[in-house]
């Protein structure tokens, strides 16, 4: 009897602490790539709000990724089905990224970004091409279960934040230069 007790107290204290932990996913809803592409220890890997696509570095993220994605929205205000994750894999788990790993998530997105921008094709009308907006990182805590959205903003003397908005309810609209581009090709890491 005490074993079976304390086998059940063993489950409820870990699933309680999966529902009241804070995490952190740093992803990029106006990036499409067709390919996981790994820079250094930063692994981009792209995410499709269908179950059966998700990569197996993004598990315990299907759930609550397309809740954070109904916020954004193209120019022509339909959500976004599909963005890239960043994951290392020193994270537990891989996606939840620590506030000491934004400097290496920083200087790896350079690196894509450039390369991406290497491979652009100009003068053409069908050509590759991809711009820096679209490598906008969007950082968001949340806890489970994915509800609510607040806002912090950055000044020069503190942080002003703002909460009490609901995910799906708050618009975040595509840049209008990301909206042309397609899936965005890197042939190689220079």
């Amino acid at each position: 009897m005490y074993k079976l007790l304390k086998l059940l107290w063993g489950t409820v204290t870990r699933i309680f602490r999966m529902e009241n932990s804070s995490y952190t996913v740093c992803f990029f809803p106006w990036l499409s790539l067709k390919n996981a592409i790994t820079v250094g220890e930063v692994s981009f890997i792209p995410f499709k709000c269908s179950k059966h696509s998700a990569d197996k570095k993004l598990n315990g993220l299907q759930d609550a990724l397309p809740i954070i994605l109904s916020s954004y929205k193209d120019i022509q205000h339909r959500e976004r089905t599909e963005c890239v994750v960043a994951c290392i894999e020193s994270c537990t788990p891989q996606w939840s990224i620590d506030q000491n790993h934004h400097t290496l998530i920083r200087t790896s997105l350079h690196l894509l970004t450039l390369a991406a921008l290497a491979d652009n094709e100009y003068f053409t009308e069908f050509g590759h091409y991809s711009n820096s907006s679209i490598f906008q990182p969007i950082y968001q805590n949340f806890t489970r279960p994915v509800k609510n959205i607040a806002f912090a903003i950055n000044r020069r003397d503190r942080q002003l934040k703002d909460g009490g908005y609901e995910h799906g309810n708050v618009t975040l609209s595509e840049p209008l230069e990301c909206h042309l581009v397609g899936n965005v090709t890197v042939k190689k890491i220079y």
